[in-house]
């Protein structure tokens, strides 16, 4: 008994590690799909190390979140375009498909509205490497590609959700700070001020002496 335990979980923990592999490695084996995935690639990559190394702020958050919206538009653009051409029949594939491109849609829609209401957790759910994951791993599914059972790749992708963004945290901590994002956090502000921005430097303060008289002015 306790050998048919251990072997339904060993058999049922590697098929959710096979159909991550698929989800992950499909892209590259269909050029077609990889030509889709390329920009999102690029878009992750240099948003992740270039701008959200050290978090996400709102107005990234926002921006990503139309990544989302899009995505999910353009499913649903392309499942109605490929209904409309008879090539997809009224079934659970073009339900599926359906379903698919509205949850995209309303995860973008989500990540915009409540980022404009400034909620603290869209710093999370917002985070470029959140949001492209999720549009990575339903890009495959959308357009047909689940080897073996559709409900493991779901599973799996959530599973492995985690392990993907403290992958990435890690990969953050260990990779030194590039130069852009050492100027954001350090900022102009910090910076001594001389030449042509000293005369800015009394904006904000007490225009008259300590005598109350108007300060002498040079004109």
């Amino acid at each position: 008994m306790v050998n048919i335990i251990i072997s339904t979980v060993l058999t049922f923990l590697l098929e959710i590690v096979k159909a991550e592999g698929n989800l992950f490695a499909y892209p590259f084996i269909n050029l077609d799909v990889l030509w889709v995935v390329i920009p999102i690639y690029l878009g992750w990559f240099f948003a992740e190390f270039f701008q959200e190394k050290r978090g996400t702020s709102l107005g990234n958050a926002i921006s990503n979140g139309t990544i989302a919206f899009w995505v999910g538009a353009d499913w649903a653009r392309t499942t109605l375009r490929v209904k409309a051409g008879e090539a997809l029949a009224f079934n659970i594939a073009f339900l599926g498909k359906m379903f698919m491109a509205f949850m995209m849609f309303v995860y973008g829609m989500f990540i915009i509205v409540e980022g404009i209401k400034a909620k603290k957790m869209i710093h999370y759910a917002g985070r470029i490497r959140v949001v492209t994951y999720f549009v990575l791993m339903l890009t495959p599914l959308f357009y047909g590609h689940a080897t073996g059972n559709l409900i493991y790749s779901i599973i799996a992708m959530f599973i492995f959700f985690p392990a993907f963004y403290y992958l990435i945290e890690l990969i953050d901590y260990l990779v030194p700070d590039n130069a852009a994002i050492r100027e954001e956090t350090e900022g102009f502000g910090e910076k001594p001020t001389s030449g042509l921005n000293e005369p800015f430097s009394t904006i904000g303060t007490n225009l008259t002496t300590p005598s109350g008289s108007p300060p002498n002015r040079p004109f």
